[in-house]
């Protein structure tokens, strides 16, 4: 089929909604990607787990999917540079707030122990590479799984195609 619709043309959504596209891309798999590695590689499973604790790393990324899939717009692997690009910028922070000299709650010139670029240079440049070029893509390919099992159950369209749908007959290409 040629364009978005299959029409020959492809219609251009209006700046929120390629905003809240753009953000999507970026927070679905970074949301994953916080609840796995802090449970992971962070979580000090020495103390006991509060509310708070559940609620920022775990509760948000189930927000993030339950949105995700309820609001219908497409989450497609092409896209995945949105992630990408925010996952070096916090890598980039992490570069700052070392050399900053700024640090964490516990007085540590690190924000994650994993990312600790003094005492564990090696350590924080693998995992830095291993979350941009590994886990970042593999995350953005599981969700996109999942939206496309979403969208053939459903018919084979999302409620972003039919919104596109609609407006195409309503004014026509753009």
């Amino acid at each position: 089929a040629d364009g978005l619709l299959g029409g020959g043309e492809e219609v251009t959504p209006p700046l929120l909604v390629r905003a809240t596209w753009v953000l999507q891309d970026v927070l679905v798999p970074s949301t994953l990607l916080v609840f796995l590695l802090f449970w992971l590689l962070v979580f000090p499973y020495s103390r006991s787990v509060d509310e708070l604790t559940c609620q920022v790393h775990g509760a948000n990324w189930l927000a993030m999917v339950a949105d995700m899939l309820l609001a219908g717009s497409p989450h497609r692997p092409m896209h995945l540079y949105n992630a990408l690009i925010y996952a070096l910028a916090f890598l980039f922070w992490t570069g700052i707030h070392y050399a900053a000299k700024l640090t964490n709650d516990d007085g540590d010139r690190f924000i994650y122990e994993t990312l600790d670029w003094n005492g564990n240079a090696m350590g924080a440049a693998i995992t830095a590479v291993w979350v941009v070029f590994g886990a970042v893509p593999l995350l953005s390919i599981l969700l996109w799984w999942l939206k496309y099992i979403q969208t053939v159950l459903k018919g084979g369209k999302t409620k972003y195609d039919e919104w596109m749908q609609q407006c195409w007959k309503q004014q026509g290409p753009k």
